[in-house]
């Protein structure tokens, strides 16, 4: 089950701590990306195949949202089906709405809500098949 909530530092810790486990593996992630399947397998017969599709996707999805976001002092990524929860807490984070309030609560059409709030200042992005979301700078 996908995360509700990621926070790019973590995500870039992960991404170190994958570098540090090929570099302690003797394996250069540049020839992962650079070299045919077959070529790598040669070079590289018991590379961790897991841990550098694992840092290929991670790396690419920092490429795809950084130019978006602050990654390196940590932004909020939401995922895709979380979008309306997220709108409630912020909505009641904000003051916008008093949560122990039933009324007008039950009235209110969150994922509408969901939707405008995503729509113009958020960007997405697609991480191990699971979409995400990410407030623009």
């Amino acid at each position: 089950m996908p995360s509700e909530i990621l926070d790019t530092r973590d995500l870039e810790k992960r991404i170190e701590e994958l570098e540090d486990e090929l570099e302690d593996a003797g394996v250069d992630f540049a020839d992962f990306i650079n070299l045919d399947e077959d070529q790598f397998a040669e070079k590289y017969p018991d590379a961790p195949l897991d841990e550098c599709q694992e840092l290929l996707e991670l790396t690419d999805f920092k490429t795809e949202v950084e130019g978006y976001c602050d990654w390196d002092h940590g932004e909020t990524l939401i995922h895709e089906n979380y979008r309306e929860q997220y709108a409630r807490q912020l909505a009641e984070d904000i003051g916008a709405i008093d949560y122990n309030a039933s009324w007008p609560l039950q009235h209110i059409n969150w994922e509408a809500a969901a939707e405008e709030l995503f729509q113009f200042d958020y960007t997405y992005a697609d991480l191990g098949g699971e979409t995400y979301y990410v407030r623009c700078s």
